[in-house]
């Protein structure tokens, strides 16, 4: 570099984790002060982005008639992360698997949506899945549809309400909760019998199937029949809990019940303590040894 001539060094900062960053530029030459250097320093935040949540990375249809359509499957759609999300598609790679959904073209954070899939079978074995496109990181992100298709003809199962799902209120460890019930309906044609009836997921252990319900292994339901499960939520930690009602039987499946609640600390009441009145003017009081106001 001639003698007072002068050049560019231009430095960009691409940190690979969140938090304070530091480092040196040193620049070598012959000059006798040494080499130049220059402190660099910044900061690495988190950029917004969307992510993509689903309450169930997959739905299956169990064994349904061939050419009957199946009761609708709902999977939830959230946007998690801290930016808005672009839907750009949602569809279905089958035309035996019909997809509809409530999602709008952007959707905000902690917003979420339905998707809702049905299952018309023209052959015997299926493996699919829905396809969602957005402008998340993750995108595309799926859904695995499975199935069976079958020349039989069989009785449909059915929840009502149609797509249920059970919350249970904040619940002391260790106490159960009211129970909440549900009504399981066989529309026919033919008998359904109930193989099994119960509770699966991480925390199964915190709901209980409750002595009075009606539905139960071994019940045969006959067309237009109806029994009913009743579920009860009983923790025995706290923090979050959730699991899912499920049901084997000769008929297509109704579809699993979403179950959560909380558990709550022993020491901590679930209630709210109000006090009335909320103020108590003694008004003027003179100071004096041993003076006390009227009560």
């Amino acid at each position: 570099m001639a003698a007072k001539g002068t050049c560019t060094v231009t430095v960009a900062m691409k940190p690979l984790t969140l938090g304070a960053k530091s480092a040196t530029l040193s620049i070598a030459s012959n000059a006798p002060t040494g080499a130049a250097t220059v402190a660099l320093k910044g900061v690495a935040v988190r950029t917004p982005a969307p992510e993509v949540g689903l309450s169930s990375a997959s739905l299956d249809f169990g064994t349904v008639s061939l050419g009957v359509k199946s009761i609708a499957r709902t999977v939830t759609l959230s946007n998690t992360g801290s930016a808005a999300m672009s839907i750009n598609s949602i569809v279905s790679s089958s035309t035996e698997f019909a997809v509809t959904h409530n999602c709008p073209t952007s959707l905000a954070p902690a917003a979420s949506c339905v998707i809702s899939v049905t299952f018309t079978p023209v052959s015997a074995n299926l493996a699919e899945s829905v396809v969602i496109s957005t402008n998340a990181v993750s995108s595309p992100n799926s859904i695995v549809l499975t199935g069976l298709g079958t020349k039989a003809t069989m009785p449909v199962l059915t929840w009502q309400p149609a797509s249920p799902s059970l919350t249970f209120a904040s619940t002391v460890v260790g106490v159960a909760s009211a129970s909440q019930s549900l009504t399981l309906t066989n529309q026919g044609p033919g008998a359904a019998l109930i193989n099994s009836l119960g509770v699966a997921g991480a925390d199964a252990s915190s709901f209980a199937i409750a002595a009075g319900s009606t539905c139960k292994s071994g019940v045969s339901l006959d067309a237009n029949a109806s029994c009913t499960v009743m579920v009860s939520f009983v923790p025995g930690t706290t923090g979050a809990k959730s699991a899912s009602l499920q049901v084997a039987s000769n008929a297509t499946t109704p579809g699993d019940v979403p179950l959560s609640g909380s558990g709550a600390s022993p020491n901590t009441g679930t209630g709210t303590l109000t006090v009335t009145p909320t103020t108590l003017d003694f008004s003027s009081i003179g100071v004096s040894t041993g003076q006390t106001s009227s009560a």
